[in-house]
């Protein structure tokens, strides 16, 4: 094409293994007779080592410097990423269904997050019946601010749940993605709801709760207290029934936990 200029519109999309999860406007210019066209990040962008990228322009971003009828065909350059260190993960730090869950039906819930994010391309929650692979109802989610928390909404209308049912909320892979810094989408999350393992917050705590260097102490509980202690994608890390004294649960990441006494839910903050 020779010497380009830019199109209004123009795109260029990253993506991340194979999913476009940025767009940015298209960086278009020449030099010596020669057209080039791009991303400018505007800041140094890590990329996760071993994981797939792609920068794709779209055909129809750039043209020809003095024939506005001449664009370019599709493009696309795919890499691999580099970086060893590690990375922060997206994760949720709270739910709407951890203080407000009701059994009969499910409306709007909300994932809350404490740092910026942002839509992938074809961003959907689901709910599912569990253990039937049945998925009853898909929404496309949004995202908002609330008191300096990014909120990812999924909207469910009120949909009925039968009691006898089992039901989860799966956002998949790739559905947000990290809106500054280093890319970084989530990971598969999953959370069971229904009359058998709704989460309540409890109110009036009877016993002591403390977190340091990675360990979460509990006292001042009962004999035949049912303890448990979740990662907030559901995963069960710890799971005993206590005689009379003090528990102590060595966590393996530090992060935000879900410690559960006898059905009732403390959310905890590990350091």
């Amino acid at each position: 094409m020779g010497e380009t200029a830019p199109v209004d519109g123009g795109k260029a999309i990253l993506l991340c293994e194979g999913v476009p999860v940025r767009e940015y406007d298209c960086d278009v210019s020449w030099d010596w007779n020669l057209g080039y066209a791009g991303i400018d990040f505007g800041e140094n962008i890590n990329f996760e080592n071993g994981v797939r990228y792609s920068i794709q322009l779209p055909a129809g971003s750039t043209s020809a410097l003095y024939r506005t009828d001449i664009v370019n065909e599709e493009a696309i350059v795919n890499f691999i990423g580099g970086y060893t260190e590690p990375v922060k993960p997206i994760q949720y730090t709270w739910c709407s269904l951890f203080d407000n869950h009701t059994t009969d039906v499910l409306g709007e819930v909300k994932f809350y997050y404490d740092r910026p994010i942002a839509l992938s391309a074809n961003p959907i929650i689901k709910l599912n019946i569990e253990n039937e692979n049945l998925t009853v109802k898909e929404v496309v989610p949004t995202i908002s601010e609330e008191n300096g928390d990014w909120v990812l909404a999924a909207d469910f209308e009120n949909i009925p749940l039968i009691s006898e049912k089992g039901y989860t909320i799966i956002i998949p892979e790739g559905t947000i993605v990290s809106k500054e810094g280093d890319v970084v989408v989530n990971q598969r999350n999953v959370m069971e709801i229904g009359s058998s393992s709704g989460i309540v917050e409890i109110e009036n705590r009877e016993v002591s709760i403390n977190s340091t260097n990675g360990v979460i102490s509990i006292g001042q509980f009962f004999k035949g207290c049912n303890i448990k202690l979740f990662s907030l994608d559901g995963t069960m890390i710890y799971n005993t029934k206590t005689s009379e004294g003090n528990v102590s649960i060595s966590v393996p990441t530090f992060g935000v936990y879900l410690l559960s006494i006898n059905g009732k839910t403390y959310k905890i903050a590990v350091k």
